[in-house]
């Protein structure tokens, strides 16, 4: 999607009266685009695809209106997170999910398992989607819902360095799997995967502080008034990151094994190294999310990158002579690196010390406490 849906949510956020333009401009330039992606597709899926079925062919060609239809029913709520409407932007964000649990569980209950058959059914519910999801964000959005060519400089320029950011990111995450997968055996591979999978538990709940955080600076129209919510996010996310951390480093041992099997045991060793690991991811994750509140998406496209050479040499030096543990070890590495250059750059861009980011006061943990207790009112 080329970045639309991160950058709308940042001209939603800071001009929210023309959030209907945004989303209308958005949507015609994400199907202007998607058109020779969709042509590139078509050209070579049958090539990429020569070893299979024509049955299975021609599955994946129909599969291709899945762009189109992602653009008009996954582009559409974003404005809702912009706006701050999260619970209604919650609502719309899971439906496609919805609609894919139906669809498996529909064929599971007529007995058709076919790929054509789970594709096409997919596809359908997908337009079926589309009117009710446009006609729920239209009337819960500002602005008219007409397009503005003057507006996709803007978008681009926000979006790209957003979309680009993602690949970096994915392979931080997961180059050590893939190097695993073509070079050690699938023992060893699976031990780690449920090593990085445990490790991942917290990961919801602080990816839950970036989600709002984004907004929320994006939406201040002071520099010092968006530094303040990013420094104080960033406070309470290493605050929910360590506690959250110790406690699942205590119950890995026992917990582990007990979740995925005793076959499982020997993944510990590298569960534990990975939970610091996601202690780190975490943060960096809320700090990724407020740069891009700020409006600096190419800060975060340069850390990601940043980190990129450096998880390929760790895992040169480290994989093979410690095998999961060294990939581990590799990962850990790779997110402090990512996490000292985004301090370092949101430092830069709010003027505001390290410290101010990286030491919880006694205000953030009363902050905490009246939340909670403000929920379990609730």
């Amino acid at each position: 999607m080329v970045g639309m849906p991160e950058a709308l949510v940042y001209f939603s956020a800071k001009n929210n009266k023309n959030a209907g333009e945004y989303l209308a401009s958005s949507i015609i330039l994400a199907l202007l685009i998607s058109i020779p992606f969709m042509a590139i597709c078509y050209i070579l899926i049958p090539y990429l695809l020569s070893a299979q079925s024509k049955q299975t062919v021609n599955s994946a060609l129909w599969y291709i209106f899945l762009i189109p239809l992602y653009v008009l029913v996954g582009l559409p709520y974003n404005p809702l997170r912009g706006i701050q409407k999260f619970g209604l932007w919650n609502i719309l964000r899971i439906l496609p999910t919805i609609g894919w649990l139906s669809v498996l569980c529909l064929g599971f209950i007529i007995n058709e398992k076919s790929p054509g058959f789970v594709s096409k059914a997919y596809l359908i519910s997908l337009f079926f989607l589309i009117f009710p999801v446009n006609l729920i964000v239209k009337k819960n959005i500002l602005g008219k819902y007409r397009p503005r060519m003057k507006y996709w400089n803007d978008l681009l320029a926000f979006g790209l360095p957003s979309a680009v950011s993602s690949l970096p990111q994915m392979l931080n995450y997961r180059l050590d799997q893939m190097i695993m997968a073509a070079f050690l055996p699938s023992y060893s591979l699976g031990l780690y995967i449920v090593g990085v999978t445990w490790a991942n538990i917290i990961a919801p709940i602080l990816s839950a502080i970036g989600n709002v955080i984004f907004p929320k600076v994006a939406g201040e129209t002071s520099l010092c008034q968006q530094a303040k919510i990013f420094t104080q996010s960033i406070r309470i996310t290493i605050i929910f990151s360590l506690f959250l951390g110790i406690l699942l480093l205590i119950i890995t041992p026992k917990a582990l094994p007990l979740v995925f099997g005793n076959s499982f045991k020997e993944a510990v060793s590298a569960a534990l190294i990975l939970v610091f690991a996601g202690i780190i991811s975490g943060i960096n994750l809320v700090l990724e999310e407020g740069l891009r509140g700020l409006g600096k998406p190419k800060a975060v496209l340069f850390a990601e990158i940043s980190g990129l050479p450096i998880t390929a040499m760790l895992l040169y030096l480290l994989l093979p002579r410690f095998g999961i543990i060294g990939a581990a070890m590799a990962s850990l590495l790779t997110y402090a690196l990512v996490n000292i250059l985004l301090i370092w750059q949101s430092t830069k861009f709010t003027n505001f010390s390290a410290s101010l980011f990286l030491f919880p006061s006694y205000k953030d943990f009363e902050y905490i406490f009246l939340k909670l207790k403000n929920l379990i009112k609730l």
